[in-house]
């Protein structure tokens, strides 16, 4: 939990120091290893430079993963690259949308981690399809 911490205050390299060299991470659309999927974390801390992660709440899990629920919120004042290599140019709005991670670690370091949240309803919120 401590690297969505370190991604809120934007510290980047502490935030790289805390993932397993074998690091992996599992978006709505694609595996990807340590170096891309770092790669789209910036992308989307471009897109939404004021980014914040609100954890609500962090469950143990029995076969020693964690589960992490949260709001994601922040404004999208850049370029926004989201999963199924879909863009989304500036629009100034506000979003707001639970994400749910799924982390596994060794050795204090975060070794594989899954996301999940409402890819369509991110799009409606920045204005790129009609809400429903």
């Amino acid at each position: 939990i401590e690297i969505l911490e370190a991604l809120n205050r934007r510290d980047l390299e502490d935030a790289a120091a805390r993932l397993h060299p074998e690091y992996r991470a599992s978006w709505p659309d694609t595996d990807l290893d340590g170096h891309d999927a770092f790669a789209r974390e910036i992308a989307m801390l471009t897109g939404l430079p004021d980014t914040h992660f609100a954890i609500e709440h962090a469950t143990a899990l029995v076969d020693g993963r964690v589960l992490v629920e949260a709001t994601v919120s922040g404004t999208h004042t850049g370029e926004l690259a989201l999963p199924y290599g879909v863009a989304v140019e500036a629009t100034g709005r506000a979003v707001s949308l639970p994400f749910l991670f799924v982390m596994s670690f060794v050795d204090g370091l975060l070794h594989r981690e899954r996301l999940a949240f409402d890819h369509l309803g991110l799009l409606a919120q920045v204005g790129a399809v009609p809400a429903a």
